[in-house]
């Protein structure tokens, strides 16, 4: 049974950011607290509680999508979270641009790979047929 709380959810996160910011003394300013203050909020002993309310308002002075901080985001490779991230600072109509060309793109490679797995196919339908002429 996972006995992890919201408020560990949200303390993973906080540091998953920390660790890709590049250390406490970024965020820190972002957030506009002291370091010692930041590393309450971390702290492994889990002394201090971030609420709703406090995570709300990381999330907003980091320009991140709400509710992001109460996602485990640790299953996610490195490369994932950073186009993650970045993905969700773009204005909707460039992400709409985006899936479009993406979708365009994926059914291509369906179309290049089916027409691949059709080619195979035929051609055992025919090496099937010369085996059959030569008894």
């Amino acid at each position: 049974m996972d006995t992890t709380t919201t408020t560990d959810v949200r303390r993973n996160n906080l540091r998953l950011l920390i660790r890709e910011a590049g250390g406490n003394d970024r965020i820190a300013k972002r957030l506009k607290m002291g370091k010692r203050e930041l590393g309450h909020l971390t702290n492994l002993k889990g002394e201090c509680r971030i609420g709703s309310w406090l995570a709300r308002d990381i999330e907003n002075k980091l320009g991140i999508e709400t509710g992001w901080l109460d996602m485990s985001h640790e299953y996610l490779p490195h490369e994932a979270r950073s186009i993650a991230r970045k993905w969700l600072i773009l204005p909707a109509a460039l992400q709409d641009q985006i899936e479009g060309y993406i979708d365009l793109q994926i059914d291509s490679l369906r179309f290049e790979l089916k027409a691949t797995q059709d080619d195979k196919t035929d051609f055992s339908k025919i090496h099937k047929r010369q085996s059959s002429w030569e008894k």
